[in-house]
């Protein structure tokens, strides 16, 4: 299966998440990234102790032979304050327009964080049968958008949406589709020009849900894919 992994934003930690990745054991696989220039790593957990590195083509071709890059200084695409979401917005749409400008044709598309781990499973388990084929066996739906959990609907604390009833959130660490509804899914979201600061406020996954439902995409969670949350060691990196 032609498949296209959309990668997004901060580096971190991807180096201990995509060892252990089986894209390319199972599909056909392109890679594409939008990403800054330079990036923060958590050695410490205990301390929060960070370490800074400069991400460079040469480094992101090490892990993938095959991908295309637009490494960023984020200082001078967003010279204003700007929430993290719109960031994130902007390099979605961002490596969306890498691979719409290569002209390759996917079957499948794949928006994931670098630092995400992410197993592929068998009809639905975490274990794998030895003599199944898990993502040939996935006969997915092209109008139905995939991701790691179900909308959620509830009350928010935030001061900003303190007279509304209800919201709805939507995790971003993992999306998965065939090219029709990613393309319905990347124009539900607002262009982030350059220096545009519409979404300083910080609600993380609020302003997504809420557009998803506006937009009537409903992602699913049934799929082959098993998604855990961001790596954060705890060890010490040696320089």
């Amino acid at each position: 299966m032609k498949t296209a992994i959309l990668l997004f934003g901060m580096l971190r930690e991807y180096e201990l998440s995509t060892r252990d990745w089986q894209f390319d054991k199972h599909l056909n696989c392109d890679y594409y990234i939008s990403t800054w220039n330079k990036s923060k790593q958590l050695i410490n957990n205990f301390k929060n102790e960070y370490r800074e590195y400069i991400v460079t083509k040469e480094l992101l071709t090490q892990r993938f032979s095959n991908i295309t890059c637009d490494i960023l200084d984020e200082d001078l695409i967003f010279r204003l304050p700007t929430s993290t979401q719109a960031k994130m917005f902007f390099h979605w749409k961002n490596v969306y327009r890498l691979m719409v400008e290569s002209n390759k044709k996917y079957d499948l598309i794949i928006l994931v964080r670098p630092d995400c781990n992410v197993v592929i499973r068998s009809m639905g388990y975490v274990e794998n049968d030895p003599n199944d084929n898990p993502i040939g066996n996935w006969e997915f739906d092209e109008n139905t958008l995939y991701s790691d959990d179900l909308i959620k609907i509830r009350k928010t604390n935030v001061k900003q949406f303190a007279n509304e009833p209800f919201h709805y959130l939507c995790n971003d660490l993992f999306f998965a589709g065939a090219p029709v509804i990613f393309d319905k899914f990347m124009n539900v979201l607002p262009d982030m020009n350059l220096g545009l600061n519409k979404y300083k406020v910080w609600t993380p996954h609020i302003d997504l849900g809420n557009m998803l439902h506006s937009a009537d995409i409903w992602p699913h969670d049934i799929h082959p894919f098993y998604v855990y949350y961001p790596n954060r060691p705890t060890h010490a990196y040696k320089n």
